[in-house]
């Protein structure tokens, strides 16, 4: 495996980890700050 095999492995899931936590905070402010999805 190659460095840069290992950062693109890397920045991959930094970027769907980020993507995952602004669907959750776009959910979060459409439902309103009380909802379930808010509590982090």
């Amino acid at each position: 495996m190659t460095e840069e095999e290992v950062g693109g492995r890397t920045t991959s899931s930094y970027t769907t980890a980020f993507l995952v936590w602004t669907v959750g905070a776009m959910e979060c402010i459409h439902n309103g700050a009380s909802s379930q999805q808010c509590m982090w």
